[in-house]
């Protein structure tokens, strides 16, 4: 299906002509003091930390193992051991290190502690609750939320008892997304709990307010070409957008000698908690995060997984396909009903190109950071840690199973 040419379309070849090939600094985090941020190790620190969280049996001939889940008697399931021949393996004393290993780090992981878990007092501070977010309970005319079905939701989530999940008031026919999910423990790293964040600006804030307008902003430019993000902009809305953001009081985004560029419109920010007192938010620009074109190369390379390679194309939504653009549909959606829209996609995949597609990709998924590593390590192979022990091993290659991606 042919179409017009437009602004959406045009910007493709330019974000492709932009792209520039680099190869990241590859570092290797750890949990906890004695688990530091390191570049260059030599091969025995990295095989010393890497030893303690993971445990591989190399060489292993592998048999039918049984299973408590195997349907066949003991007696019918042959065991490694018998067909191996003369290779002798201690199954016993591996699995007791497998065990050790994950009991240390479990341990490891507890001596982290949890940190504090200020709120900025919002909650408290508003008895209607609209510094909260109550979407899917039943509101008033206003957009306040009915404070009965409030105070089901904070039962359910002060309990962790699922019956009470089950009696939270809902406004409307959609269901919450999984409120129970923060209550899941993950078996690998640490616990949600122990990860610290700094309380958000306060809702009367000049923090929150420049965040809104920054948030408008986005939406005003979501189908300006990301090729004009940049400071020979010929684009008169991207021009209004710096000067309107430049007069805010507060503003945490990146900027250029001081100000906001076209350049830096958008682009990211880290923001950690002081380890001092566990509350204050400390904000941070990752280096080159102002460089270069805007969108990344990653998301513009076909991805290599093992025999198939996989598209940048992405589905794309044509513009105009706008929601909560009036009071009344915000609010029947704020009471868990829907807005009656559906998006309306471009029948052509292609790049992406805008603010809207990179909306369209956060929200559906892609093959974000496994797709970079697979392009890093299989597309223009990039070198590996110096540390890694297979990097001058004369008779090992890594693989999916130690520090390497999946064979190719």
């Amino acid at each position: 299906m042919s179409s017009e040419p437009t602004s959406h379309q045009a910007s493709q070849k330019n974000i492709q002509e932009q792209s520039e090939k680099t190869n990241p600094n590859q570092n290797i985090a750890s949990a906890s003091s004695r688990r530091q941020l390191f570049s260059r190790v030599g091969r025995r620190a990295f095989l010393g930390r890497a030893g303690l969280l993971t445990a591989t049996a190399t060489g292993v001939v592998t048999g039918v193992i049984g299973s408590p889940f195997s349907s066949k008697k003991r007696r019918d399931i042959v065991q490694a051991q018998d067909i191996v021949g003369q290779f002798n393996f201690d199954y016993t004393g591996f699995s007791q290190k497998a065990y050790q290993v994950r009991v240390q780090a479990a341990q490891l992981e507890l001596e982290l502690g949890v940190p504090p878990h200020p709120t900025n007092g919002d909650e408290e501070r508003y008895p209607n609750k609209i510094a909260t977010d109550t979407r899917g309970l039943p509101h008033d005319e206003r957009g306040e939320v009915k404070l009965e079905a409030y105070k089901s939701l904070i039962k359910a989530l002060s309990s962790r008892n699922p019956d009470d999940f089950e009696k939270i008031i809902l406004g409307g026919g959609r269901q919450l997304i999984n409120p129970q999910g923060p209550l899941a423990i993950s078996l690998e790293g640490i616990n949600a709990v122990q990860i610290g964040t700094p309380p958000p600006p306060t809702l009367d804030s000049a923090e929150q307010a420049g965040e809104a307008v920054e948030l408008y902003w986005q939406a005003l430019l979501r189908e300006v070409p990301l090729n004009k993000l940049q400071d020979n902009t010929d684009d008169q809305k991207v021009v209004a957008a710096i000067e309107d953001l430049n007069k805010l009081s507060e503003f945490r985004g990146p900027k250029q000698g001081g100000v906001i560029t076209p350049q830096t419109l958008f682009r990211g920010s880290v923001t950690y908690v002081d380890k001092n007192d566990g509350r204050t938010a400390q904000h941070f620009i990752p280096p080159g995060v102002t460089d270069g074109p805007y969108i990344s190369q990653f998301l513009l390379l076909d991805i290599p997984f093992n025999t198939q390679f996989i598209s940048p194309l992405i589905r794309t939504a044509l513009p105009g396909n706008d929601f909560l653009t009036d009071y009344q549909e915000w609010l029947t959606v704020q009471n868990g009903g829907s807005s009656g829209k559906s998006l309306k996609y471009d029948p052509t995949r292609r790049y992406i190109s805008t603010v809207r597609d990179l909306s369209e990709y956060a929200h559906i998924g892609g093959a974000l950071f496994f797709g970079a590593f697979l392009i890093l390590s299989g597309g223009i192979n990039a070198p590996l840690n110096p540390g890694n022990p297979y990097v001058n091993s004369k008779t090992q290659l890594g693989s999916a199973a130690t520090f390497a991606a999946a064979p190719n």
